[in-house]
């Protein structure tokens, strides 16, 4: 017998919040991710990977309804949770760390939605640190944060740190054809500015 607030419950909550995502069914999908935070919160733990990732999935939807102050209050409680999860749980502290990357980096877009660049670059170099420790200063995860960092400095007229960054999303190892083509686009769009 499963209860309303029990894991498997969550789980459906999360499954079908991530369908109502995928069809851009953002308002349908928010209170079910609110619902499966709380149930997983109690069930799993407030510091769980699990909840932690519930609580993201939150944040974008709600950046994806352009509630961008809703969401970087979601990525602050998240952040604090991930300081208390890397301390109680050493072990996993690899698995969190990770999630912690992606919190940062959506957190920063977030911000540049609200206009604070500073605090955005901040996250951004956060993210590209963390990512380059757990995978090494060619990988291809740097992508996204190398991208992001290019263009965001190229906007605000600081051309030479952003070429510095395209150029290192460039060199990357085992990129796709597509992200190279993404790449070159990005290039192109930001020697125009």
């Amino acid at each position: 017998h499963f209860g309303q607030s029990s894991g498997p419950v969550a789980t459906s909550l999360l499954n079908l919040a991530q369908l109502y995502r995928r069809a851009g069914r953002f308002a349908e999908a928010e209170p079910l991710l609110e619902r499966a935070a709380d149930v997983l919160e109690q069930t799993a733990g407030p510091n769980n990977k699990v909840t932690l990732l519930a609580l993201l999935d939150l944040a974008a939807t709600q950046i994806d309804l352009g509630k961008t102050t809703e969401a970087s209050e979601v990525y602050k409680d998240a952040l604090a949770r991930l300081d208390k999860a890397e301390a109680n749980q050493p072990h996993g502290r690899g698995a969190l760390r990770e999630v912690r990357a992606g919190c940062l980096f959506r957190m920063a877009k977030a911000e540049l939605a609200q206009g604070d660049i500073s605090a955005a670059e901040m996250h951004l170099k956060e993210t590209l640190a963390l990512v380059e420790e757990r995978h090494g200063p060619s990988s291809s995860k740097l992508l996204a944060p190398c991208a992001e960092l290019a263009r965001m400095l190229t906007e605000q007229g600081r051309k030479e740190e952003g070429a510095e960054h395209l150029a290192r999303a460039m060199a990357l190892n085992d990129l796709q054809p597509i992200q190279k083509q993404k790449l070159q686009a990005l290039a192109l769009e930001l020697s125009k500015l």
